[in-house]
């Protein structure tokens, strides 16, 4: 396989990040301090695979205080998105080892898709879309309800949870 080049002008304020198809990138707000926010909404970029391909993460999560990893306490939150020809199909469950007791966060998926989805279901329940203009501002706060937004200019679905620690099984039809 011969390697591809990319020539793209960069400057220190456009610095590019280049993911490719099946990668699920975790992030978090910004803030000031360590725990300024112990609840943070937990934000996940999903670009989704191939027909019948998998993208994948797992996320590790202790107390951040204490030694108790090293005695096993602590969650796992395993995020997947299993790319169909007409649909996506998105799982995040949580697994606890030890009786470790994770913070109930928000979700927040960013799918990277070609155009805006037909229909969207959480846990077999159709959604409406929703408008927001300050979409990205509201990624870092707390829903009360399951919603969705579509970004046209930059061809997101994003998705909002509201805070839990059970698995959530979205289906985002093409």
């Amino acid at each position: 396989m011969k390697p591809n080049q990319i020539n793209y002008e960069v400057d220190l304020s456009t610095i590019p990040i280049f993911v490719k198809s099946g990668s699920v990138i975790p992030y978090m707000p910004v803030m000031q301090y360590i725990g300024q926010r112990p609840d943070y909404p937990l934000i996940l970029d999903i670009f989704p695979g191939g027909i019948n391909k998998k993208a994948m993460f797992e996320i590790y999560e202790d107390d951040g205080e204490t030694n108790d990893y090293q005695r096993n306490i602590f969650s796992k939150r395993k995020v997947q998105c299993l790319t169909k020809k007409d649909f996506l199909e998105i799982e995040s469950s949580i697994k606890i080892e030890n009786n470790f007791s994770p913070v109930e966060r928000g979700l927040v998926f960013n799918v990277f898709l070609n155009q805006v989805p037909k229909a969207l279901l959480i846990d077999g329940k159709k959604l409406k879309m929703k408008k927001s203009p300050k979409e990205k501002a509201l990624q870092e706060t707390l829903v009360n309800e399951a919603v969705w937004f579509w970004d046209e200019t930059q061809k997101i679905c994003s998705i909002f949870i509201p805070p839990s620690n059970t698995q959530v099984n979205i289906t985002i039809q093409k």
